[in-house]
């Protein structure tokens, strides 16, 4: 079983300038072929809200805060959250993080904020920097994990460009924890 709860003010789904967006889901596995002969019944919950606003006609912040959780005694790890790399409408539990490549941090329980600063230099050319910090691990709301200085930061600045085919983006990412650099692009819509 699974639910949702979505609501989207965002006047621009790659570029907001304004608008608040929260989106909410759930999902309750209650049943399994049981393969290993171990399977209870669990669920997993996350949620995240943004809240974009203009500074100036060309500059904008979005501010953005992410989190979900496991409920239940599931031993199988394949379902848990997995933070790392750029994009979007990931499957399963996969959250963005930039600084990290694809699927880098992975844990049953997870918060993320994030804020994003958005330069249009020119009319759909766009100019941005991108902080995102996480607190990441199995349980971490069962200790107050959740509540400290983030474990895993990281950083971006790109390019992006609004183009009838959807975005096309270039960012250049880095963590201070892991001392890499990684390059994402993106071209087109998200699917």
């Amino acid at each position: 079983l699974f639910g949702t709860l979505k609501y989207d003010s965002y006047n621009n789904r790659y570029f907001p300038t304004r608008g608040v967006y929260f989106n909410g889901d759930m999902h309750w596995y209650l049943s399994s072929s049981d393969y290993n002969n171990n399977f209870k019944p669990f669920s997993y919950a996350k949620a995240d809200i943004g809240y974009a606003f203009e500074i100036t006609d060309a500059l904008s912040v979005n501010l953005g805060s992410e989190g979900g959780f496991k409920l239940g005694d599931n031993q199988n790890g394949s379902l848990d959250f997995a933070l790392g790399g750029y994009g979007n409408n990931f499957i399963n539990n996969f959250v963005s993080f930039l600084g990290y490549d694809f699927v880098s941090i992975p844990g049953d329980s997870f918060v993320k904020g994030s804020i994003k600063l958005d330069y249009e230099i020119f009319k759909k050319n766009h100019i941005n920097f991108i902080a995102n910090y996480a607190n990441v691990a199995d349980n971490i709301f069962d200790d107050g994990e959740w509540f400290t200085t983030p474990d895993f930061s990281g950083y971006a600045a790109g390019y992006s460009l609004d183009t009838f085919l959807g975005p096309v983006e270039a960012k250049v990412s880095w963590s201070p924890e892991t001392k890499e650099t990684i390059w994402f692009v993106n071209v087109g819509f998200w699917f």
